[in-house]
């Protein structure tokens, strides 16, 4: 916008700063929820705020508010750990 780009419905909302490629990285993500969090004052990484969000939906999944499901979902996990875990202990065919 500041470039004279108008926005339309299909304009991309957030993109790298040097538009080599069409699609922006999740460290060009990262570093742009870096930026936000160094403006507002706090010195913390952005990992932090996903390990405090994670710890607070485990919270809401423990009272019953939030499904296991939605919560590995909302944090980035593809399938649970201990899934992942059973399916590796099966393909090695190990008992334990």
């Amino acid at each position: 916008m500041r470039e004279g780009e108008s926005v339309v419905a299909g304009s991309s909302i957030v993109t790298p700063k040097l538009r080599i490629k069409p699609f922006i990285k999740t460290v060009n993500i990262g570093d742009i929820i870096r930026g936000a969090i160094r403006k507002a004052g706090f010195p913390r990484r952005p990992y932090v705020l996903r390990a405090y969000f994670d710890t607070q939906l485990m919270l809401a999944e423990s009272k019953g508010l939030v499904l296991r499901d939605y919560r590995q979902f909302w944090i980035g996990q593809r399938r649970c750990r201990k899934s992942l875990y059973n399916k590796q202990v099966q393909a090695s065919g190990k008992r334990y």
